[in-house]
């Protein structure tokens, strides 16, 4: 895990950082999943790498915040985010939960198993991810 690690920190600490608050009212949900990253404008499998530069990471820390990083941005160190950017983390939350979804409010736990629902009966990939295995060059010997 520590050599993993060292391959992932750099990168992490180059990465812009602020924190996202949500709107009253609204609230982030987490899971037994919480980090996310994709570049959605990147084909796959390059859309699941980190150092993609249209990568975002999104982690939430609380019912209010979630750190988001991303590579080109100057954003703020924080900033009061709209409805649509809550909907977008809490549906990557929901879409890669492994067994579980945590709310602090009753009706945030509803509306994540409802898009649990919803993507599982349109036949979506949910769950953790799995890993796009590809081999750049065999380096191995006959």
């Amino acid at each position: 895990m520590l050599k993993i690690a060292q391959g992932f920190a750099p990168l992490l600490f180059r990465m812009k950082w602020r924190y996202a608050i949500a709107p009253i009212g609204m609230h982030f949900v987490t899971s037994d999943n919480p980090v996310f990253w994709q570049d959605a404008s990147a084909p796959l499998p390059l859309a699941n790498g980190l150092a993609g530069r249209g990568t975002i990471l999104t982690f939430t820390l609380g019912p209010e915040v979630a750190l988001v990083g991303r590579w080109q941005t100057n954003d703020p160190a924080f900033a009061y985010v709209e409805r649509p950017f809550v909907e977008f983390v809490n549906g990557r939350i929901v879409r890669t939960a492994e067994t579980s979804v945590f709310a602090s409010h009753r009706e945030d736990a509803e509306n994540a198993l409802r898009l649990r629902v919803e993507l599982l009966s349109r036949g979506e990939n949910v769950g953790p991810r799995k890993p796009d295995m590809h081999i750049i060059e065999d380096m191995s010997s006959d």
